[in-house]
């Protein structure tokens, strides 16, 4: 009876183990480099957002209780 408890429990930890191993971790983001961005509305609308992220305390001063930037916070 020891045994089977001993053969359930190695079991156990052993598909645990290997279930954890097999886990993916993922890759951190890269983004693309500034000049792949295209010359286009769609391009503008990335470059504005960035700016928006970049220098959001002088872009939106009227709404912005901070000299803080969005990219000042830490990411998650």
């Amino acid at each position: 009876m020891k045994i089977s408890y001993l053969f359930l429990l190695l079991g156990l930890t052993t598909g645990t183990a290997i279930a954890q191993s097999s886990i993916e971790k993922k890759a951190a983001f890269n983004p693309p480099d500034e000049t792949s961005i295209p010359e286009n509305p769609y391009g503008n609308a990335i470059r504005l957002g960035q700016k928006l992220l970049t220098q959001t305390s002088q872009l939106l001063k009227d709404y912005s209780g901070s000299t803080m930037n969005c990219t000042s916070c830490p990411s998650t």
